[in-house]
């Protein structure tokens, strides 16, 4: 396309709209108006109309006490539609809710997109604790039982090329943040067949995950895991006995197949 046709055809105010929503990552959850006014190179009063059509089509939210702004769960959703398989909430649902009721656990499944989960289920526990995940959050790979699940049979190159692109940052005293370290943890996960996050993204959370696959059971199609708070596990063994339920839902997930294609 040449430079006439680029400029005829590109809507630079959808691009400028579509800045702003980019702007929001896990670790810039929330952004002031002088935030979004350096995204967009403008002055506030410019970026507050953008704030206010986002958040007038219910793609953004307002703190009335803060005044911050935050993606709504209506982009969560537009996420989940457009982050991969579709079909595999539908069939991994029922297999989900039996994890829950048979390790008591609050259950959540994902899809990787490039360095980050994207959360496409939860079922959540029946206990007061509550580890609480919303669906189309997003979560980095490297410090999450579902992103660790996914990265498990990634090629040597794969795996290099992908965390040159990662900046592990400590999201708690318990993040692996060294690259020798995190290789190290993977390949346990890989050797057992499940992968963990032990409060390595949030305090006082274990999470034990698996990776589910295609039908022709090559690269994971997306992972599968269980949250529990650190208050409810007793010892080490209860977290084997969490990959085992785990690993076997995973599989029976993953052995209905053909789950990946668009319906």
């Amino acid at each position: 396309m040449n430079t006439t046709q680029h400029e005829r055809n590109f809507l630079k105010t959808l691009a400028r709209g579509l800045r702003v929503l980019a702007y929001f990552t896990p670790e810039n959850s929330e952004a002031s108006l002088t935030d979004l006014a350096d995204v967009l190179e403008c002055d506030a009063s410019t970026a507050s109309r953008f704030a206010y059509t986002l958040e007038e089509l219910g793609y953004l939210e307002r703190d009335e006490q803060t005044k911050l702004y935050r993606v709504s769960p209506k982009i969560f959703a537009l996420t989940v539609s457009l982050s991969g398989p579709r079909n595999i909430r539908k069939v991994s649902l029922p297999f989900m809710e039996d994890l829950r009721d048979t390790t008591g656990e609050t259950v959540v499944l994902g899809t990787r997109d490039s360095a980050e989960i994207v959360v496409i289920e939860v079922v959540e526990t029946k206990h007061s604790l509550v580890p609480r995940g919303w669906v189309g959050g997003r979560v980095p790979v490297y410090c999450s039982a579902l992103g660790k699940a996914t990265l498990m049979h990634l090629t040597e190159p794969e795996l290099k090329k992908l965390l040159d692109t990662i900046n592990l940052v400590p999201f708690t005293e318990h993040t692996i943040v060294n690259r020798f370290n995190f290789l190290k943890d993977l390949e346990m996960a890989r050797e057992r067949g499940w992968s963990t996050n032990r409060e390595e993204y949030t305090r006082g959370i274990v999470s034990v995950g698996a990776p589910i696959y295609s039908g022709n059971w090559g690269a994971p199609s997306g992972a599968i895991c269980v949250d529990v708070p650190t208050a409810r596990i007793p010892d080490e063994n209860y977290i084997e006995q969490l990959a085992v339920e785990v690993t076997k839902t995973a599989i029976a997930i993953s052995n209905v197949g053909n789950y990946n294609k668009l319906e």
